[in-house]
């Protein structure tokens, strides 16, 4: 290496290592800002809820909100291919917000989720969705739902729609 490449990259270094030590203080100086003159409050209750959380419908009069991420769905029945039939499903089911893990894992649970109720329509022909009641249909998609969640369990499901077109 020649000396003028070798004092340029010491000089490079050198202006890398003081931006560091900038970036450094600017941070602990902003978080000493913050400690000492940020928003006094419960500190065991989040400002915001976790990212994928869907917006949810919360009743005051109990501590439960009502999960709504799974949305509307317009799946095919196991007959489709023959009847052309589609089903039109909306699941929701009350949790605790408070609950800040399971409320995390609902969330990262969408597509979990919706491939469970779809898995379970392409195995269903409209005749046996027809014969099929509703709770037991809630019943066996609640089973299928608590299969995989680890931190909690949901305790009930509600249609918000529930058709089957043919």
């Amino acid at each position: 290496m020649e000396k003028n490449e070798r004092g340029a990259l010491i000089i490079l270094y050198r202006l890398l290592l003081v931006l560091l030590i900038c970036l450094v203080l600017v941070i602990i100086g902003l978080t000493l800002y913050s400690l000492v003159f940020g928003k006094k409050g419960d500190a065991a209750v989040p400002a915001a809820v976790p990212a994928g959380v869907p917006q949810t419908v919360q009743d005051n009069s109990d501590s439960e909100s009502i999960f709504t991420g799974i949305g509307r769905l317009r799946l095919p029945a196991a007959d489709s291919d023959v009847t052309g039939s589609v089903v039109v499903i909306s699941i929701t089911f009350p949790y605790d917000p408070d609950d800040w893990a399971f409320t995390e894992e609902l969330a990262a649970r969408i597509k979990d989720f919706r491939t469970i109720a779809g898995d379970f329509m392409l195995e269903t022909n409209t005749s046996e969705l027809s014969k099929m009641s509703e709770d037991q249909l809630k019943n066996t998609l609640l089973e299928r739902f608590n299969r995989i969640l680890r931190l909690g369990k949901i305790r009930t499901l509600y249609f918000n729609d529930f058709m089957v077109i043919e």
